[in-house]
């Protein structure tokens, strides 16, 4: 019923599109875009929004040539105070500065020119020191909305546009459109290739961290090129990270860790440990925390308070010493701090992290990976070295446990995320990849 409903609906707004009631049929697609993508596919969506394009090209402003090679913009539908997506951008950004001028534009933002610092999320409010910000307000009338995005572009116009824009984000794909037309080289950060994203079919590039992503069409196979995730940090980071000794001693005496403790540490999205209800992550580490009695455990994630409680039933039986040993923190920017006094990183599971698994390789923490080899597309396989993957939870626990109790098996393992580290996350690996895809 759901289906026929949403098909009908889809098929109104189309004739209502074709008597020039565009916004309406914009709306619609920006609210039920998965859905229809699942039914259809996401080329056929693309194509709807071809037709658009062709009914307002006309009223659409236009483009400033480029004059320099030295130059590029980003856009984005919007940034966050967690999660990977604006991590990859702000370091993106950051390494990107010491070579290009750059523009970045937030088209789902209510920030100000002027008011910036006060605006967005501490994380990235250091990038308006570095490049030129701007975040698009609210409005409702989406053709003036695309011409300001395009007023935007127009202040410090490049050759390339990399593109990190939410799957249903119309009007920013509506734009990308026009780039392209106006032969500006779009390149398309594959961010959630889990699922169909608008625009692939206007790119010229699709950059993935993974081969052959399942949402990508067989039209589109030939666009993705393969990069590694970058890991730099701001100098604000680096230089708090140096009082790395005494950041371990304030944290170990704010959480009464006993100072020979091995100190383990988790963080993403509170959806990566969970399925259908259920953790195998948290019901995996109960069992990790009460064979090694001197293992300590952080886990940064913003749960709700049903995810905490049904945490709390996993702990439920356990001891007051090994609920202790767990310690989950809200997921904002102290992690870092965490994460560079940790011993071991434990991946999310039953989806795996990426960004936040080459941040684990910077520290040279221990990270072998659980990965889901009955849904492999919530494992990044690909970007982990092949010694630290393991299939079953069986494998994976007794691994765990050997590192735990045992300083070599824990040295051997750092040393392999230090020595990956170096091959794949670094800004030189990164930066050689990317040159080769802006000159193809």
């Amino acid at each position: 019923m759901k289906k026929l409903s949403t098909l009908f609906l889809f098929n109104l707004h189309k004739a209502l599109f074709r008597l020039g009631l565009h916004a309406p049929f914009i709306d619609f697609l920006s609210r039920k875009y998965n859905y229809l993508s699942n039914i259809y596919g996401a080329d056929e969506i693309d194509s709807e929004l071809d037709k658009i394009y062709s009914q307002i090209s006309h009223k659409l402003k236009r483009l400033e040539a480029f004059e320099s090679k030295n130059k590029a913009t980003f856009i984005a539908t919007e940034f966050y105070e967690s999660g990977g997506h604006t991590e990859w951008q702000k370091r993106i950004v950051h390494y990107f500065s010491k070579q290009f001028e750059q523009s970045l534009i937030i088209t789902n933002g209510n920030l100000r020119r002027g008011k910036i610092e006060k605006s967005i999320p501490k994380k990235i409010s250091e990038l308006s020191r570095i490049c030129d910000l701007i975040s698009i307000e609210s409005e409702r009338n989406f053709i003036k909305k695309i011409n300001i995005i395009i007023e935007s572009y127009n202040e410090n116009p490049s050759s390339f546009i990399i593109c990190n824009h939410h799957p249903n984000d119309v009007i920013t794909t509506l734009f990308i459109k026009h780039c392209k037309e106006n032969d500006i080289k779009i390149i398309f950060f594959n961010h959630a290739d889990h699922i169909n994203n608008l625009g692939h079919n206007f790119a010229d590039v699709i950059l993935c961290f993974r081969p052959l992503p399942t949402n990508i069409s067989k039209k589109n196979i030939n666009k993705i090129k393969l990069l590694n995730i970058i890991v730099n940090f701001s100098e604000e980071d680096l230089e708090s990270l140096k009082g790395r000794v005494k950041n371990k001693k304030q944290i170990y005496l704010k959480h009464k860790i006993p100072n020979d403790s091995i100190l383990g540490f988790s963080g993403g999205n509170p959806v990566k440990f969970f399925n259908n209800g259920k953790s195998e992550f948290f019901e995996n580490l109960i069992d990790i925390i009460s064979d090694c009695k001197n293992y300590y455990h952080f886990v940064f994630a913003d749960f709700s308070e049903e995810k905490l409680s049904q945490i709390g039933n996993i702990f439920a039986n356990s001891s007051s010493d090994i609920k202790e040993r767990l310690i989950i923190l809200p997921a904002d920017n102290s992690y870092i701090y965490n994460m560079s006094i940790s011993d071991i990183f434990l991946d999310s599971y039953p989806t795996n992290g990426i960004t936040i698994y080459a941040e684990a390789c910077y520290f040279s923490l221990a990270a072998p990976v659980w990965i889901n080899s009955s849904e492999l597309v919530k494992s990044y396989e690909y970007t982990f070295p092949v010694e630290n993957i393991f299939a079953t939870k069986d494998e994976y626990k007794k691994i765990l446990i050997e590192i735990i109790n045992n300083s070599d098996s824990l040295k051997e393992y750092q040393a392999i995320s230090k020595e990956y580290f170096n091959q794949k996350y670094t800004e030189a690996s990164f930066m050689k990849d990317f040159n080769k895809i802006l000159s193809s």
